[in-house]
């Protein structure tokens, strides 16, 4: 159901579990045949966004998904548009 997949992918922060709470999705992404092509898909779309980075996604956390993009660990970004010009 989608309940569990988000809880499997995009666990609430829980303190007591740390990085546990990422182990649901690393069983279910291991084996996985898409795992590689999953994890350009989702590095490309947080480039092209800007968006946070967030969940277990292509076989990563973000905190994993940030280091891979020489970001290191950090909180979510926002994005800049560029100044409106009037005509």
């Amino acid at each position: 159901t989608s309940a569990e997949i988000e809880r499997v992918f995009f666990p609430k922060p829980n303190a007591k579990l740390g990085d546990a709470i990422w182990d649901a999705g690393r069983i279910l992404c291991e084996g996985c045949p898409a795992r590689n092509s999953c994890l350009a898909d989702v590095m490309e779309d947080e480039a092209d966004t800007g968006a946070a980075r967030y969940g277990y996604r292509g076989g990563k956390t973000p905190d994993e998904r940030y280091a891979l993009a020489g970001e290191g660990k950090q909180a979510p970004r926002t994005r800049t548009l560029p100044p409106r010009t009037h005509s």
